[in-house]
Formats: C-alpha cells, sequence, structure tokens
C-alpha cells in the first residue's frame, strides 16, 4: 500500500469516528496542558531557589552544593545514573 492510499485511509477511520476521537484528543490536550502547567510552575520555582542562592553571601562551594541539592529534589542528578551521588 502506497503512502497516499494510507493516508486516504486513515482520513476514512477518522471521519467515520470523529466525536471519538475529538474527545479523545480534548482529554489528551487537557491532560498535556496541565502537565505542562506544572512543569512550568517547577521550573519557575527552581530558578528562583536558584537565583537566591547565586545573589547570596556563600562560598561558591556552598551555592555549588545547595544548587545540586536542587537539582537532586528535581530529578536532574547525572551522578545518580553512574551509582554516585552528590
Amino acid at each position: 500500500m502506497d503512502v497516499c492510499s494510507r493516508a486516504s485511509e486513515l482520513r476514512c477511520d477518522q471521519t467515520m469516528t470523529s466525536p471519538t476521537l475529538s474527545a479523545e484528543r480534548e482529554f489528551i490536550d487537557l491532560i498535556a496542558g496541565e502537565l505542562a502547567s506544572g512543569v512550568h510552575a517547577a521550573v519557575r520555582r527552581w530558578m528562583g531557589e536558584i537565583e537566591q542562592i547565586l545573589g547570596s553571601n556563600l562560598s561558591d562551594h556552598a551555592k555549588l552544593l545547595r544548587i545540586r541539592e536542587i537539582a537532586a529534589r528535581a530529578g536532574c542528578n547525572p551522578l545518580k545514573e553512574q551509582g554516585r551521588t552528590v
């Protein structure tokens, strides 16, 4: 089957089940929007914490440790994959 025939077949299938696909798509879009909103809020919070640390009077070493703690809480610890922790 060539690409054009397959595309035509898919369009036909979508037309026959359009209300179901529309509802499923709306649900998926709703969930994706909520996830994106949550991720955006988390990143803003982490960036705010990091900015506070960078602007503090802590030593460079202490700043690095605090930022690594934030990254670890966020699940962004590349050393964790190697069996080491920060």
